[in-house]
């Protein structure tokens, strides 16, 4: 029985083409989401991004307390930025929704949250005097240090998920060329023959 290799080639270029089509548009598909958060003053400040480095625009945030129940909704801007009122003295969860299936989860623990009135604090702000104990001074600087650290923490975030391929995906990578060659080798060798 001798082959035809017109007909062959073909369907083997067709098999050729969409492997490597899959390959290339697989790592864009499959970027990771990233979500970090502080808190600034009376406010959190929640950036979303991908694991390129491009910003998560208009992408759902929505906040949490400790009891799972919705305190806060919105979405992020053009730059990925999304920020609200702090809600409540309660762990608060806040989750990014991407879309596609690209979410992502971050906690601030209460203990980061300020000490605060949140329903009399806009009034009060003008005409309270503030009397700092030691604990207060101490979350007071905290935070300060969490707000000059901010950018540090953003790049080492974007430097630790943009680590490149791992194992799976460079074993993946090898065992589609395998699979490629196999084909490859099926056909001529029944030219040969």
């Amino acid at each position: 029985m001798k082959l035809n290799l017109n007909k062959i080639k073909y369907p083997l270029l067709i098999i050729f083409f969409v492997t490597i089509i899959f390959i290339v548009t697989v790592p864009t598909i499959a970027h990771k989401v990233i979500l970090y958060a502080y808190v600034e003053e009376e406010k959190v400040i929640v950036e979303g991004g991908f694991g390129d480095g491009s910003a998560a625009k208009n992408a759902e945030v929505k906040v949490y307390n400790s009891q799972n129940e919705l305190l806060n909704q919105g979405i992020t801007n053009n730059s990925g930025l999304y920020e609200f009122e702090i809600p409540a003295k309660t762990d608060l969860k806040i989750v990014l929704n991407a879309g596609m299936g690209h979410q992502a989860e971050y906690t601030i623990n209460k203990d980061k949250l300020p000490d605060i009135n949140i329903k009399n604090s806009k009034e009060n702000k003008d005409t309270t005097v503030t009397v700092f104990n030691e604990d207060k001074l101490r979350a007071i600087i905290s935070q300060e240090i969490d707000k000059k650290i901010t950018p540090v923490n953003r790049k080492l975030l974007r430097i630790e998920n943009n680590k490149g391929p791992g194992i799976t995906e460079i074993l993946g990578g090898i065992g589609y060329i395998l699979g490629i060659m196999g084909f490859a080798l099926y056909f001529t060798k029944g030219r040969n023959k």
